[in-house]
């Protein structure tokens, strides 16, 4: 059936074989077995057609699948890339000051003048630390950024010009590290953070603080409750990250 079809196919398209066993001429006789043997030819030929066919659509097959496994890949490869791009280094502090009166040239140099490439972490950043191995304290307490540090927070101390600004810090207490909101002031109660109030006392004493916000009755005495400071007006450290 398949011969006749292309038979009938290509005598009525008007196309002349010339790669078939056996051509005829207009008034010469044809034998069947001439033409069974074209049809022949010409079905193997429609074979190896139908195999290259076959073969292509295993290859666009496989092309799809390769496609498909090369576009994990590259998530994978984003996904290890965002990871990388936000790890967070810690590389240490700022020599102390009032960075509240310091001045933007001065504040914004801090850090990558002691560190190059470095700059004030943010409070974001410090608690995604996640290798805390390289991790260090000096004093009981020190400044970051607010919040990720950007837009209004990539500065502190309102770009390092009013000892009344916003910024951000954490305090040690036992080997622990805790944070304190974004803001102007802090307070600090005794019964939570005994050796960060007990610094903050004694570093005022010793005349390393100009001044204090207030204390709980407005007074130095050891049954004090808790102290409230600008930590923008009081020379502290900034930590630095890469």
């Amino acid at each position: 059936m398949k011969s006749i079809f292309i038979a009938i196919f290509f005598l009525n398209s008007g196309i002349a074989f010339a790669d078939v066993p056996n051509t005829f001429e207009a008034g010469s006789a044809i034998k069947a077995s001439e033409m069974n043997e074209n049809f022949t030819s010409i079905d193997s030929k429609v074979d190896a057609l139908d195999s290259r066919t076959q073969n292509v659509s295993e290859l666009e097959t496989k092309v799809a699948n390769l496609e498909g496994q090369v576009e994990t890949l590259q998530l994978l490869v984003n996904s290890v890339a965002e990871t990388a791009s936000t790890d967070v280094e810690f590389m240490g502090y700022t020599a102390p000051m009032v960075f509240g009166a310091v001045g933007l040239q001065e504040g914004r140099s801090a850090c990558p003048n002691l560190y190059p490439d470095s700059k004030v972490c943010s409070e974001d950043a410090i608690k995604s630390i996640n290798d805390w191995s390289n991790f260090f304290y000096e004093d009981s307490f020190f400044l970051t950024l607010g919040s990720d540090g950007s837009g209004i927070y990539k500065n502190l101390c309102s770009d390092y010009s009013s000892r009344g600004g916003d910024v951000s810090g954490f305090y040690l207490e036992n080997s622990k590290l805790f944070s304190v909101s974004n803001g102007p002031v802090f307070q600090l109660y005794k019964d939570d953070a005994p050796q960060t109030t007990a610094w903050f006392l004694s570093s005022f004493v010793a005349g390393l603080f100009p001044s204090l916000a207030d204390y709980d009755e407005n007074k130095i005495a050891e049954d004090i409750v808790s102290i409230r400071f600008y930590a923008c007006n009081l020379e502290l450290t900034a930590a630095c990250c890469k």
